[in-house]
């Protein structure tokens, strides 16, 4: 699926451009990536978990610590840790996740489309 819907390009372009002054020439390039709607629609998830358990966490921890202490005179301080808790606990998510993500990224690469019967497999064979 990966090398099916997926294309690198690079171009460049050239301008020449002129001036009461004077004249000049400018060069630009560039690079991307096109995908299908088949290969995006089938490549893996990044990202959304993270973002999702930082705010969960942060909410949480945020609502133990104030409740916890009942001065507001150390909100800051509050706010502060509830956000190095929630940073920690995005971190340590991320890190366990990262088998599954690399492992989804795999059978991605593998994958191949059928456009006959429009399944899709996963190739098997030696790399």
């Amino acid at each position: 699926m990966y090398e099916q819907g997926t294309s690198h390009y690079s171009s460049v372009s050239s301008n020449t451009w002129a001036s009461n002054r004077s004249i000049g020439r400018s060069k630009r390039r560039g690079s991307g990536v096109r995908q299908s709607a088949v290969a995006s629609r089938n490549a893996p998830r990044s990202g959304g978990l993270e973002a999702f358990v930082f705010l969960f966490s942060f909410c949480l921890y945020a609502y133990f610590a104030f409740h916890l202490q009942n001065s507001l005179s150390s909100a800051l301080m509050l706010l502060l840790l509830a956000f190095g808790l929630a940073s920690l606990t995005t971190g340590l998510v991320a890190h366990l996740n990262r088998k599954n993500r690399r492992k989804a990224h795999s059978d991605y690469e593998k994958q191949w489309y059928c456009k006959k019967c429009g399944e899709i497999f996963l190739y098997e064979g030696k790399n």
